[in-house]
């Protein structure tokens, strides 16, 4: 008797899961990868989904080997479904109520405003032209601006031809130089340590070929963060990376890029950026919101470089 009561209060909870949201309660798709199908009723043809396409009460989604997607539901929570098969809105609350949310409602809707936003990005439709503008000038291959969270500071940029060298200068605010070098590699990383920074000043590195017609990159702007703050911003990079489902999970990496974001700490967000998008296979809404990431921030060739390897994207 007892093990019947319990089954019966199980069913009643999972039946009334869907009671306990408004009517007018709905999921949006955040990234989509493959070809998942939405069916509004049971006499509609089925029809792709994208970003930003809406999953209301009666709808069914259909997954097939390979698909993804990733929904945001409109009263506070986030799903990823890959598996191959049908879903009911039913089944999606369900799945919500038994999975632990460890974005607040708040941070879902930011990130949902970002995914959903990219793709009307004026920067997107741009981005050839752009590049194309830039032909005679040094393109870098990390960030323009940046916040940074170590003193570990590290730079690189693509090459302008064979044998060439590079010179590189770390300037205050003033224009006095703090540090210079002469390279040959494209890359180098400064321990900001050695120059004695100051947290929260402005610092400024600019570099330039050394042959006879010498090219520049776009300066470098970047500040090391206070102690305090760089302490309270990792951890909460940590509790989400403590998550056991992180490291499977495109939104996941997805929204901790965003977060870090939000503060400028775009050295630390392309990771997981990068992350999100090899997790989810090049998932439409992540790879756009890459490659505006990667336009904001003054990395042409890479954004362009990368919309290539995409190219059913930032279309």
């Amino acid at each position: 008797m007892q093990k019947f009561w319990c089954a019966c209060v199980i069913t009643c909870v999972l039946c009334s899961s869907v009671q306990l949201f408004s009517q007018n309660a709905y999921f949006t798709v955040l990234a989509v990868h493959g070809k998942p199908v939405l069916q509004t009723s049971l006499k509609s043809d089925w029809s792709a989904i994208i970003t930003g396409s809406r999953v209301n009460k009666n709808n069914v989604l259909k997954f097939s080997s390979g698909d993804y997607c990733a929904l945001s539901f409109s009263e506070g929570g986030c799903l990823e479904l890959k598996d191959a098969k049908n879903y009911g809105f039913e089944e999606l609350i369900q799945r919500l109520n038994f999975k632990k949310q460890t974005l607040s409602k708040k941070m879902l809707d930011y990130v949902a405003d970002n995914l959903i936003n990219a793709k009307k990005s004026k920067e997107m439709k741009m981005l050839g032209a752009v590049v194309r503008s830039g032909k005679n000038q040094m393109q870098l291959s990390v960030p323009n601006e940046a916040l940074l969270l170590s003193d570990i500071f590290p730079i690189s940029w693509f090459s302008v031809g064979k044998n060439e060298n590079y010179i590189l200068r770390l300037q205050k605010k003033d224009g006095k130089t703090v540090f210079m070098k002469f390279l040959k590699d494209t890359s180098i990383a400064l321990n900001c340590s050695d120059f004695s920074l100051l947290a929260d000043e402005e610092y400024f590195c600019l570099i330039s070929s050394a042959g006879a017609n010498p090219l520049s990159a776009d300066t470098v702007k970047l500040k090391i963060a206070p102690k305090s703050l760089s302490a309270a911003i990792m951890d909460t990079v940590n509790i989400e990376k403590s998550d056991t489902e992180f490291v499977v999970s495109p939104l996941k990496n997805m929204s901790v890029a965003l977060y870090l974001e939000r503060y400028g700490c775009n050295f630390e967000a392309s990771a997981f950026l990068e992350k999100a998008i090899d997790l989810s296979m090049g998932a439409e809404g992540y790879i756009e919101h890459y490659i505006q990431f990667l336009v904001r921030t003054g990395q042409d060739k890479k954004a362009l470089d990368f919309r290539s390897k995409y190219p059913g994207s930032a279309d």
